[in-house]
């Protein structure tokens, strides 16, 4: 990790981002069993590229999440090694530890912070195309909506919620 198998993709706010070879695994297979869903309602074609642009989104927000944590560190003196997308989500590598529970705490919580707020996100813009029940509808993969957009929004909607969630488990630092 941290450029030893990580493909560089590119540097934002000067950290590195890379992806590691497993992550494609899951990209694809996400890209996949989204197809499969989005079949239901809309051509082959159609559902592909929904497929694509979801998963795609989906990792967006998993780097921004990390971007998160990494922007807090930085304006806390931390330097950052880099940000890496791997199978299992994302993790920004800081150059050391924290100096307080104060200073860990903003670090810690900057990640679900911008989570909470690409749900929200998604949420609203969803609920101008259609209602608050269309996107909650698309964001459980139970609705008949065909419009491609509400669908994408929905499922990132409920993805950043299931990811808000799975990051407000306590964990060993």
């Amino acid at each position: 990790m941290f450029g030893g198998d990580s493909i560089k993709l590119a540097r934002v706010f000067g950290v590195r981002i890379g992806i590691e070879p497993s992550w494609f695994v899951v990209l694809f297979a996400l890209i996949y069993f989204l197809n499969l869903d989005y079949r239901e309602q809309f051509g082959d074609g159609t559902a592909l590229a929904l497929a694509v642009a979801s998963a795609l989104l989906f990792f967006l927000s998993v780097l921004l999440h990390e971007l998160g944590h990494a922007v807090v560190a930085i304006r806390n003196k931390i330097g950052i090694l880099g940000i890496d997308l791997w199978m299992l989500g994302g993790v920004a590598k800081m150059e050391r530890d924290t100096d307080s529970a104060g200073v860990e705490f903003r670090v810690a919580v900057a990640g679900p912070v911008v989570t909470l707020l690409i749900a929200a996100a998604c949420f609203g813009v969803g609920s101008l195309i259609s209602d608050s029940g269309g996107v909650a509808d698309a964001a459980v993969f139970d609705s008949a909506s065909s419009d491609g957009v509400l669908q994408v929004l929905g499922y990132l909607t409920f993805i950043n919620v299931v990811l808000l969630l799975f990051n407000l488990i306590p964990g060993f630092p």
